[in-house]
């Protein structure tokens, strides 16, 4: 028998007939109209109210409970979360998965460690998606990703890097999702907040600090994808009596041991002639450019202070003394959470956020008052929010 031209594939008609009951129940608890511990309608009830089988209605309950809306009490009923994901669910978008390929860059392992800490500390959930920037895993993360999304599951998106890739997506197009990215305040995206380390205050604090070590002559050695303005730096330098220029200014492409054949090169020659103060302004190089300048023979900080940019809680190693200026990952994290819930509070575009450089003595005490405060709130005292 001849097959006719319209046969169409068959459909899930049980999926189907789930999807109006789980829209209107997920629709209720995410406008507020169910809130957190409520108890939900039974399943006798919504099967007469939607005109659906019983088995349908507990399927339904079966796919909010195991995307974290419901929670089941035995025969006391079923009731809202009361940390419904779309609340409490923040995913935390890297570019690339960390592999022997991609070695992770030393800010994307702080952000990854702080996350699982704040998950533990705040109760809440911080899912990791790798591979989405570039698409590289449509079948994986990417597709767990727009799931997460079409289905409510995510109180909002945080970007490792700016996501410019993903624009056109689901991931970039889902109405009434936050959505906030590490990346350069000069980078705009429509619907996309920036949280960004402020790199100028960076150099701004690290020349004031070889200042007063009486530093004169100041060397920079950065990286490609890091914010360079040689003409700031300059003029920072020159307003603490110091010296530098194009020759002592340097950006590289790769840390592959080029930064250390820089620091030799910078090193070479008299003492008189070379600088007396360095700042690494990138963390992956702290490591391979002291190496550099132990190889040299320039001894530290004798004839040499150094200031080296630092990811907390993880400072990279070093053969030298040094001084360590950098950016909290825990604050990095704990803004962009902030700006979320603003973002759910407004509709206007929201300036960007800076977040300062801090020193290794100021990253204690923030901590310490941190833990201070966390105590605080277990014991059930009315701390202000960390």
């Amino acid at each position: 028998m001849a097959l006719s031209v319209t046969s169409r594939p068959r459909r899930n008609r049980t999926a189907d007939k789930q999807v109006p009951v789980l829209t209107a129940l997920r629709r209720q608890i995410i406008a507020g109209d169910l809130s957190p511990g409520d108890k939900i309608p039974t399943c006798d009830q919504l099967h007469r109210q939607m005109g659906v089988s019983k088995m349908t209605v507990h399927r339904v309950f079966d796919q909010l409970a195991r995307d974290g809306f419901l929670t089941s009490q035995g025969s006391r009923g079923t009731f809202v979360s009361e940390r419904p994901p779309h609340l409490h669910r923040y995913g935390l978008i890297f570019p690339y998965r960390p592999s022997g390929v991609n070695v992770w860059s030393r800010f994307y392992t702080a952000l990854a460690g702080e996350a699982r800490k704040i998950e533990t500390e705040r109760n809440l959930k911080l899912p990791f998606f790798y591979d989405t920037m570039s698409h590289v895993d449509e079948h994986g993360d990417y597709a767990r990703l727009i799931q997460s999304v079409q289905s409510h599951c995510l109180a909002g998106l945080i970007f490792g890097a700016q996501p410019g890739q993903l624009q056109g997506t689901p991931v970039m197009q889902e109405a009434g999702l936050p959505r906030v990215a590490v990346m350069h305040p000069s980078t705009v995206l429509s619907g996309v907040s920036s949280v960004y380390p402020d790199l100028r205050g960076f150099y701004a604090r690290a020349l004031e600090w070889l200042a007063s070590r009486g530093r004169q002559r100041v060397a920079v050695i950065s990286v490609g994808y890091y914010y360079n303005d040689r003409q700031f730096i300059t003029e920072q330098a020159t307003k603490f009596g110091m010296m530098t220029g194009p020759q002592w200014i340097h950006k590289i492409l790769t840390g592959d041991g080029e930064a250390g054949a820089l620091a030799r090169l910078l090193m070479h020659g008299r003492a008189e002639d070379r600088p007396d103060g360095l700042i690494i302004a990138d963390d992956n190089l702290v490591e391979d450019t002291t190496a550099g300048i132990a190889a040299a023979g320039v001894r530290a900080p004798e004839e040499l202070d150094i200031i080296a940019h630092t990811n907390f809680p993880n400072p990279p190693s070093s053969s030298l003394p040094l001084k360590r200026l950098g950016f909290d990952a825990r604050q990095v994290l704990e803004a962009c959470i902030e700006r979320i819930g603003q973002q759910r509070q407004t509709k206007k575009e929201l300036k960007p956020v800076l977040l300062p450089a801090l020193f290794e003595e100021e990253i204690g005490q923030r901590t310490a008052v941190m833990a201070e405060r966390h105590a605080s709130v277990l014991e059930g005292h009315t701390a202000s929010p960390i």
